[in-house]
């Protein structure tokens, strides 16, 4: 039922798709923020858990009212589909200790850092030429990245995980564009429904021994006995659970219909609101190299936007095509 409406109002299979998956990772970080810090719930794997545990049940409720369809294991497919879920684990556990290593103006740092990592690594490995208005977006990310790098204290641990973030999240967009579109078998089997399903799967599989080799669930207990009588923190463990199911649909929906860059510069202008609610909370005055990296990373949006309107839509890897390529 929803897929066919989806399919049937082709407006939001793009553009809206990417506005709506940019609104729900802003939501997602700021309601894991008072949940961190407001109620000191340092949890990360657990809270990770938590999303996929959720995700998978409100998933299994649409099938079982008719709303959605989604295709059962297969053999065949698990083993494509199991880096996959590596990676996504890896790059949500690799954002959150960035952000809890790292300052604001050094996660922005890197996060321009991964977005050129992005572009670049994408473009080599599909054989596409970068047009030219992605090489000035570039050059416009590069300075914004120079301008933050001047006023963030960087440090060696931090650094490391967030190097790591990059390339995962780097890998994590393209390897599974590439996989979902490698032929007509794997394009039909994993629609948008079916890749949550297998990403929640395994992605509980692994964070359950995780959590264990951690030690988190050695005290969760007692936690969550503390809290069993705050409302307010069981009602933002509910709507961070409905965020992580929308999350997950969106990134996959957007991933199999548009590029790796595209949602890598989405996420990179993903800062900019994040920075001014972080602004008008705190009531922070704004730095000269935050103003520039705003007002570059706006105009590297758009320069790319423009170029990629140009091109007329996103690469679609054919792996006949690549080979000959190579070959040539």
């Amino acid at each position: 039922m929803i897929t066919t409406w989806l399919h049937s109002h082709p407006v939001f299979t793009l553009s809206w798709s990417l506005i709506f998956w940019a609104f729900v990772n802003v939501a997602s970080i700021l309601v894991t923020k008072p949940i961190n810090h407001a109620f000191d719930f340092e949890y990360p794997v657990i809270i990770l858990l938590w999303q996929n545990v959720f995700t998978l049940s409100f998933l299994a409720f649409l099938d079982t009212i008719h709303c959605i369809s989604y295709k059962e294991l297969r053999t065949d497919m698990i083993a494509m589909w199991l880096p996959v879920s590596i990676n996504s684990v890896a790059v949500c556990l690799s954002e959150y200790y960035t952000g809890f290593l790292l300052k604001s103006s050094a996660v922005s740092f890197f996060r321009h850092i991964g977005t050129l990592f992005t572009i670049y690594l994408e473009a080599h490995t599909t054989w596409q030429p970068l047009l030219r208005t992605t090489t000035i977006s570039c050059v416009m990310i590069g300075i914004c990245a120079l301008s933050l790098l001047i006023t963030s204290s960087l440090n060696v641990s931090g650094s490391i995980i967030a190097i790591t973030n990059c390339i995962i999240g780097s890998t994590f967009l393209i390897f599974t564009k590439q996989m979902i579109m490698r032929d007509s078998s794997t394009r039909n089997h994993f629609d948008v429904w079916t890749m949550t399903y297998y990403n929640s799967v395994f992605s509980i599989l692994l964070l359950l021994p995780l959590a264990f080799f951690m030690g988190e669930f050695r005290t969760l207990g007692v936690d969550l006995i503390i809290r069993r009588g705050d409302n307010v923190f069981v009602l933002l463990m509910i709507i961070l659970g409905f965020l992580s199911f929308f999350r997950a649909t969106s990134t996959f929906w957007v991933i199999k219909r548009t590029d790796a860059s595209n949602l890598a510069i989405v996420s990179l202008l993903l800062h900019i609101p994040i920075s001014l609610i972080g602004v008008i909370e705190f009531n922070v005055m704004p730095t000269a190299a935050w103003i520039i990296s705003v007002i570059l990373g706006l105009l590297a949006g758009v320069v790319y936007s423009c170029g990629w309107m140009v091109r007329g839509g996103p690469v679609i890897v054919d792996e006949e095509q690549k080979g000959k390529a190579q070959k040539k």
